[in-house]
């Protein structure tokens, strides 16, 4: 499927990257207008570009939880090169910056989640500010592997595109060379 037809690693892919910027934009915004300086109170109705605390903490969990279903894709689309790096011990050496973005993915994650679940689930505040503080650091530190990541691949991308691009070109030529013209109809 992806060799022939890049389609939808192209758009898993792009999904994770339209959602990861909004979700490191989003993250990096609330850290700074609304976490940092604020000795835990937060003023929800401070606007930043318009919107208030509530509007862009809604922004940055939907951008999440999209990101976290493409992630989902995207490690299937490559479990067997997992499968193959985890069992090979110079392919994983070779592949540390990816194995550490995905363990820190996962941390961030499940920080996130963790924080967002002791506010629904009305746990304490103390323990809810605990993960985001935790969530927050390492957030940081996936900003930086996600950039060195995106930025390594980013050929993958225009290649991909130029893939899929050509190839419904090609298919709408096909298109109307199996098509017969009017006038032939017409005879």
């Amino acid at each position: 499927m992806t060799e022939k037809n890049p389609s939808f690693p192209f758009l898993i892919n792009l999904g994770l990257l339209v959602f990861g910027a909004a979700m490191i934009f989003s993250g990096l915004l609330i850290q700074i207008g609304y976490h940092m300086g604020h000795h835990g109170e937060i003023d929800a109705g401070h606007l930043v570009f318009g919107l208030n605390y509530f509007t862009w903490s809604l922004i940055h969990k939907m951008a999440i939880v999209i990101i976290s279903i493409a992630m989902v894709f995207h490690i299937v689309l490559h479990g067997k090169w997992y499968q193959t790096v985890l069992r090979k011990k110079e392919l994983f050496f070779k592949n540390q910056q990816v194995i550490v973005l995905t363990i820190v993915s996962i941390l961030a994650a499940i920080t996130g989640y963790l924080a967002w679940f002791i506010n629904l689930s009305g746990g304490t505040e103390f323990s809810r500010k605990f993960y985001i503080e935790i969530h927050d650091k390492i957030a940081l530190i996936l900003m930086v592997y996600l950039i060195f990541h995106v930025a390594k691949r980013f050929t993958w991308f225009l290649t991909a595109f130029g893939k899929i691009r050509s190839k419904k070109k090609q298919e709408k030529s096909d298109w109307h060379r199996e098509t017969p013209s009017t006038a032939e109809s017409e005879e």
